[in-house]
């Protein structure tokens, strides 16, 4: 069990690891411990997803603190169980789909590659640096589609801005010839009606803020619910919820300057005869 400790980097922070010739047991990570409010001891149902709809209750015997070398909040979500249980839950005895390869120090890497194809013709051989090269190029894909979404919903926003400052003008125009009429200037107008789309602003991106941060979590437990095998930490960064609202308070006032400029330079008498 030690070999299993070793190659996996594992740090056990509850529980214990398998004893051996121990069958019926399963060893989850922190995620899983945490999320599903698991205990030392608790039989867990396990199933095999879109291949087996076989169910297996396993004895939770140790929590591990990472997985494949990665401590701490792990990046995949995950727990080990004993292979032969797993093959006989697929009904495929024999049957390994993925094999993890460790290479001590001295060995060349392009070496072991190469005698392992030898061995394993048709195999699949990934390096470790390939995969994480591979979820970076993901990651950036993923950032430049929420980029311009961003910059979409950004656009959508500061047009909404400017049409509800708009009605609002036009709805309050006898009010803007009346206070011009008894001394009020143009910019006191301005202010007034940049007042108004400040603090819209402000409810606003405070809204959008908690609401995000609310539906990242339901997204969360929805793609866990599907199925993904990765813990998704969520965290709330003060400075990027500060820029997000300096964002929607200067969209919010920039949208707003020119109906609220307007109304503003409109005469009395013009505005007194509106209807």
């Amino acid at each position: 069990m030690e070999d299993l400790r070793s190659f996996f980097n594992l740090t056990v922070t509850k529980g214990r690891l398998p004893y051996p010739n121990e069958t019926d047991f399963i060893l989850v990570d922190e995620s899983i411990y945490l999320d599903n409010r698991v205990f030392l001891g608790k039989y867990l149902p396990v199933k095999a997803l879109y291949i087996s709809s076989r169910v297996e209750y396993l004895k939770v015997i140790g929590v591990s603190s990472s997985f494949l070398g990665i401590r701490g909040a792990s990046l995949f979500s995950g727990a080990a169980l004993p292979l032969e249980k797993l093959q006989e839950m697929i009904s495929r005895k024999g049957y390994v789909s993925h094999i993890l390869v460790k290479i001590e120090e001295g060995y060349s890497l392009d070496t072991v590659r190469n005698e392992l194809k030898k061995i394993f013709p048709v195999a699949n051989i990934v390096q470790q640096k390939d995969i994480f090269e591979a979820i970076m190029k993901v990651l950036k894909v993923i950032e430049s589609v929420l980029m311009a979404i961003t910059l979409i919903g950004l656009l959508v926003a500061a047009l909404g801005v400017m049409n509800t400052m708009t009605m609002t003008a036009r709805e309050h125009i006898r009010e803007i010839g009346i206070m011009k009429a008894v001394g009020a200037d143009s910019t006191h107008i301005l202010v007034i009606f940049l007042t108004e789309a400040f603090l819209m602003s402000v409810i606003g991106g405070i809204l959008g803020i908690i609401v995000g941060y609310i539906e990242a979590h339901f997204v969360k437990l929805l793609l866990l619910k599907m199925g993904l095998m990765m813990d998704i930490p969520i965290f709330f960064v003060p400075e990027i919820g500060a820029l997000g609202l300096f964002v929607a308070i200067s969209i919010s006032l920039l949208s707003a300057f020119y109906p609220s400029w307007s109304a503003a330079k409109i005469r009395p008498l013009e505005a007194l005869r509106y209807e």
